[in-house]
Parts: structure tokens; C-alpha cells; sequence
């Protein structure tokens, strides 16, 4: 029988749990490990130990799990034959390093998914996802008042004419894994704020927002903002509110005046958000994305039958780039970079998994978690035109509250949403 049941009755008393042990080592160990996972460790960085054991861990457990059941959702199924398609494309032998590299961190949503989903229990899903979102945002405190310098460089601002300067990283090694690990824990901590109850909490997660917003302009990447507003609005505007539209006008106009101030007050967040540079780069229109995608469609299709089947993999993809435009670099959207390297058979699994990932989301419109769920969707099939990419958080996420759908199939939402 459904029942209908608040997310705050989900939890077991989260106001006396965050003052438990439990909760300080969390924050202290996942600071410290984020912290510093980009030393390398007898040659290997750690995060690329730690990730993969534990995803090498979960794999195994897992598996062994649905050797039993034996069965597996079909969009489970589709992204396993798309990691194993890495293997073969064009260049994929010649270096495989780089495409094991590849495979390893496609595993990382199947792992983080299928382990969530068959021994982590509902409410320790929902303070893992909680608490995990709260770590990221307040992990960059440290950096901003000065008590800790990032060990990696952030999005260089040379372009703008400042020299030596960074945008803001904190504990993360690229500005985009950053901005967009931000984005998905704000997403969260909205969707919770609007189930809480306790007006301190309520307060606690607005100024939570309020920070992530700054750090997300200050890290001067624009993929993380969008993707947060589409994520944001998606929210907002399912929530059964009379004064929701009226709400949502004021909060445009102050974050337009926040925009105005900024734009006329600091220059380098004026030309990046004008797309100009000191080198006033000719079609540098969304950084040079539509040159980049033009190049990498190109090389694709002329490279011949082969390419356009299996695709060119990673590493050659990133070699005819670099003889076009001058960089090896990815084509900055997605779906073109999986076309590019994995050819028509790649996109066609890709394609093949989000359907059925969509598909296994929309069948559960009463389920409690159905909303935070559409919205990270939302987020990462925006995240994928402009960037592309896989991103350990940004993963980490999207498996828990898929989780939580699936482990809440007879639990329905209450009326705080549509």
C-alpha cells in the first residue's frame, strides 16, 4: 500500500545525528581526503587510488548481487555496454592507458548505483546525499577567508588580463569539476530546504545557497550557474505555492541587480561573462565551443567509414584537434565528443541509456524523490551540451538519489510538491 510520508519523517533525528562522531568524521575525513586525493601516493595520485578500489569494491559486491537477482534495469545495462565500447574504436589500442583511464571512470555511475541501490539503506542515503552536498559547498571556506591555498590552479585569469591570479577551487584539481560539483550540491540543498520544517535549518540552507552561489561566480566557470538555474527553476516551479511567480519575479530582480553590480564593478567577471579576452579571440563565442564541435564533427566524418562506425577514440580525436585548433582538447559538448570518439554505435548506447534512464524516472511521478530527480536530469543533460564530461561528484549524486527512487518505489510525495 502507498503511503505518503514527508522526507523529514524518512530521517532519524538529523538535529541530535549531526552532533554525533559519526557526523565529525565524516566532514573531517571527507575534507581531508579531498583535500589532498591529487598528491601522488608511490607514483599514482590518490584520487585515482582511492577511486578506483572503492568503485572496484562496489563493482564486485554488486555483481555478485545481481548474479543473484538476475536482473538489471536496462539503463544499467546500456551505459555497462557503452563502458565496454570504449575498447573499440579507431585509436583506442594505441594507447590504453588512456582508454582504461576512460573505462575506469565509466564505471563510476554503475558502481556508485548499483551499491547505493542494494546495501546502503534509505535513510542513510539521505544523510549521505544531505551531508555530501553540505561538505562540498563549506570545503571551500577554508580558501576564501585565507586559511588554506588550493593545490591546483583554477580557471586562469591571464586571459583577462590578470596575471598570476586564479578563479577560486578549493579542495578540487579543475575549475569545471568545481563549478559543477557546486551546482548539483545547491540543487540538493534547495530541494531539501523546501521539505524543512525547522526554521533555523531553513535559514542554514539558504545561507548554504547563498554561499555556493559565490563561490560558483567566483570560480568564473559559467557552465556551473546555468546548470544550477535550470535545476533551481525546475524545482521552484513544481512547488504548490500561490505567490510562487510573484516570489520568483523579486528573486529575478535581485539577482539582475546582483548581475549589474558585478558586470560594472569587476571587469574579469565582465569579460567572461561578454565572452571577450586581452586576445579578443575570433570565434570565441561560448569559449570557442561552436569552433570546437564544427572541428570535431569534421574530423569525425572525414576520417572515413571506420571512424564513423567505431569512432576515433580519445586519444586521436584529441590529436586531429590539436592539428586544427592548436590544443588537444575535448569538443566541449558531449554528445559531439561521444559521436567523435565513439561513433555511431557509441551514440547509439549513449542514446540508448538515457532513454532508458528517462524512462525508468518518468514511470515514478508520485515517487517522493521524483522531483530532485528530474532536476539533476535536467542538470546533467545541460551539463553535457556545454561541457560534457564524467565527474566523480557530480556521479556521486545523480546514483544517490536515483537510489533513493528506486529503494522508495511505494513511497509517494507529499503535498509540499506537485
Amino acid at each position: 500500500m502507498n503511503k505518503i510520508l514527508h522526507i523529514k519523517d524518512l530521517e532519524d533525528n538529523l538535529s541530535v545525528r549531526m552532533l554525533t562522531i559519526h557526523i565529525v568524521l565524516f566532514y573531517s575525513f571527507g575534507f581531508t581526503l579531498l583535500y589532498f586525493e591529487q598528491i601522488h601516493l608511490f607514483g599514482i595520485k590518490i584520487s585515482i587510488m582511492w577511486k578506483s578500489l572503492l568503485i572496484g569494491f562496489f563493482l564486485v559486491m554488486s555483481f555478485l548481487k545481481v548474479g543473484k537477482n538476475k536482473s538489471i534495469n536496462y539503463f544499467i545495462l546500456f551505459y555497462i555496454l557503452f563502458s565496454f565500447k570504449i575498447f573499440f574504436s579507431v585509436s583506442s589500442l594505441d594507447n590504453m592507458s588512456i582508454t582504461f583511464e576512460l573505462f575506469i571512470k565509466s564505471l563510476f555511475f554503475i558502481g556508485l548505483y548499483l551499491y547505493f541501490s542494494y546495501y546502503l539503506n534509505i535513510k542513510t542515503l539521505i544523510l549521505f546525499g544531505k551531508h555530501f552536498s553540505i561538505l562540498i559547498i563549506l570545503s571551500f571556506l577554508p580558501f576564501i577567508l585565507g586559511f588554506l591555498q588550493p593545490l591546483s590552479e583554477g580557471y586562469g585569469l591571464y586571459r583577462f588580463g590578470a596575471v598570476d591570479q586564479f578563479g577560486l577551487i578549493g579542495i578540487f584539481q579543475r575549475p569545471h569539476a568545481a563549478s559543477i560539483s557546486i551546482a548539483f550540491s545547491m540543487i540538493i540543498i534547495y530541494f531539501y530546504s523546501i521539505y524543512e520544517k525547522n526554521i533555523k535549518i531553513k535559514y542554514f540552507y539558504y545561507l548554504l545557497l547563498l554561499l555556493g552561489l559565490y563561490e560558483m561566480i567566483f570560480t568564473y566557470v559559467r557552465t556551473g550557474i546555468l546548470i544550477f538555474l535550470i535545476g533551481f527553476l525546475y524545482l521552484y516551479l513544481t512547488q504548490k505555492d500561490k505567490l510562487k511567480y510573484l516570489k520568483i519575479f523579486i528573486l529575478i530582480f535581485i539577482f539582475a541587480l546582483l548581475f549589474i553590480y558585478l558586470y560594472n564593478t569587476n571587469e574579469i567577471f565582465q569579460m567572461r561573462m561578454s565572452d571577450q579576452t586581452i586576445y579578443n579571440d575570433a570565434g570565441n563565442i561560448g569559449s570557442g565551443r561552436f569552433v570546437y564541435a564544427y572541428y570535431a564533427i569534421q574530423n569525425w566524418y572525414s576520417e572515413g567509414y571506420e571512424s564513423i562506425v567505431i569512432g576515433l577514440g580519445l586519444d586521436y580525436a584529441r590529436e586531429l584537434m590539436y592539428q586544427d585548433v592548436g590544443m588537444r582538447i575535448f569538443a566541449h559538448n558531449g554528445y559531439i565528443q561521444i559521436l567523435q570518439a565513439e561513433g555511431l554505435i557509441g551514440v547509439f548506447l549513449y542514446l540508448s541509456f538515457l532513454y532508458f534512464l528517462i524512462k525508468f524516472i518518468l514511470t515514478k511521478k508520485q515517487n517522493m524523490f521524483y522531483t530532485i530527480n528530474i532536476a539533476m536530469l535536467l542538470a546533467y543533460l545541460t551539463m553535457m551540451f556545454l561541457q560534457g564530461g564524467v565527474y566523480f561528484y557530480m556521479m556521486v549524486y545523480i546514483s544517490t538519489y536515483l537510489a533513493l527512487m528506486n529503494k522508495t518505489k511505494n513511497i509517494v510525495r507529499s503535498n509540499t510538491c506537485r
